[in-house]
């Protein structure tokens, strides 16, 4: 019986151990402009419509989040579409306040929605601050 607890101590604390970091851990520094690059790069894939494409097609990584022409169209005509997307890398002209609410409420400084097709996020604050952190990291002239 004796045994038997301390094999099962042993596994618990092995398990725990080799757990990954509550989140709020992984966001403390670098872990939360980590995981804001991965929610700009992989989840929200900010680039497709931030950043201008080169000759192949692809992002240009010389005007990471530089802002772009939109190649998506609305079907019908819409007086409120936007035609190109604004520079986020530093996100210039924003606090850091009024991104983070930006992308919890989806209503700018000024209270006005974002013009489609930008999607109306309602982020959690710390994926918003984690979201802010790495756009700021890029100052303004992106990578």
């Amino acid at each position: 019986m004796k045994g038997s607890f301390s094999s099962i101590g042993f596994l618990l604390v092995v398990f725990i151990a080799s757990a990954p970091l509550p989140l709020a851990a992984q966001k403390a520094g670098t872990g939360k402009v980590a995981r804001g690059q991965y929610l700009v790069e992989k989840v929200a894939l900010c680039a497709n419509c931030h950043t201008p494409v080169n000759e192949k097609e692809d992002a240009d990584r010389s005007r990471w989040l530089q802002g772009s022409a939109l190649a998506i169209q609305p079907v019908r005509p819409n007086p409120n579409w936007a035609y190109e997307s604004a520079k986020i890398a530093g996100l210039p002209g924003w606090t850091d306040a009024d991104a983070i609410r930006f992308l919890q409420t989806g209503l700018d400084p000024n209270g006005y929605r974002a013009r489609p097709p930008m999607p109306q996020y309602r982020l959690p604050r710390e994926d918003a601050e984690a979201i802010v952190a790495y756009l700021k990291t890029l100052g303004n002239g992106g990578r």
